[in-house]
Order: C-alpha cells, then sequence, then structure tokens
C-alpha cells in the first residue's frame, strides 16, 4: 500500500480513492478534501476531521469513535 503523507491541510490527499478498511487512528486530516472516497469501514478513531470535506464520501462501517468531525463537510 501506498504511503500517504496524513498530515496535508487543505490538500486532496484521497478524492475518490479506495481506502477501504485503512487504518487512519488519530490521523491529522484537517481540511482534507475526501469527497467520493472510499472509506468503508476504515478506522478513524480520535481523527481530526474538522473541517474536511466528506461529501458523498461511503462512511458505512467507519469507526469514527471520538473523531474530530466539527464543521465537517458530510453532505
Amino acid at each position: 500500500m501506498a504511503k500517504l503523507d496524513l498530515s496535508l491541510r487543505k490538500k486532496t490527499i484521497a478524492s475518490k480513492d479506495n481506502l477501504v478498511d485503512a487504518k487512519l487512528n488519530k490521523a491529522y486530516l484537517r481540511g482534507a478534501h475526501l469527497q467520493k472516497a472510499n472509506l468503508k469501514r476504515a478506522s478513524l478513531k480520535k481523527a481530526n476531521l474538522r473541517k474536511a470535506i466528506l461529501q458523498e464520501a461511503d462512511l458505512s462501517e467507519a469507526n469514527l469513535t471520538e473523531a474530530d468531525l466539527s464543521e465537517a463537510d458530510l453532505s
């Protein structure tokens, strides 16, 4: 699996990408563009997704325990 720089802010790091079963616990994804990303069953425990763009992202079965989704665009 290719390594992603998960500290990028306001960058398109996974738009339309397949991140099924990804382990992104405590990842810093503030302002990340994740629209249409496939995050099915991904683990995002305690991840910082503040202001992230998650439009049409597949978050089914994703673990978002204690994730910061404040101001995130989930439309």
